[in-house]
């Protein structure tokens, strides 16, 4: 998490690290390879597609992908609320929501 909190942008394949990427409004950046397996590649379409990004193949030759990238604010939005938090719940950790359940349980 810290790696990625620090990073200004987030390399990765599909993994966890694509919320953390989200929650930290990191620049993502999908790898895809020739090598990889059919079901892996297309997690990693999947994935992309929903940030509407085209995974760079590490099997070819590429120019400087940093350079062509832009953040979609609104797309990290959509995919915060479908995939990491409860539609409509509060924009406060976790931890804070229950002290706040319990200090009203307390009251």
């Amino acid at each position: 998490v810290n790696l990625v909190k620090k990073s200004s942008n987030v390399i990765l394949h599909n993994s966890t690290a694509i919320n953390f990427a989200v929650l930290y409004q990191k620049q993502i950046i999908f790898l895809d390879s020739n090598n990889y397996s059919k079901i892996f590649r297309n997690n990693i379409k999947r994935m992309a597609t929903i940030f509407d990004i085209e995974p760079i193949n590490i099997s070819k030759l590429f120019p400087n992908p940093f350079n062509q990238m832009e953040f979609n604010i609104d797309l990290y939005d959509q995919y915060k609320e479908q995939y990491i938090k409860a539609p409509k719940t509060q924009e406060k950790p976790v931890w804070d929501i229950f002290c706040d359940y319990i200090d009203v349980l307390n009251a």
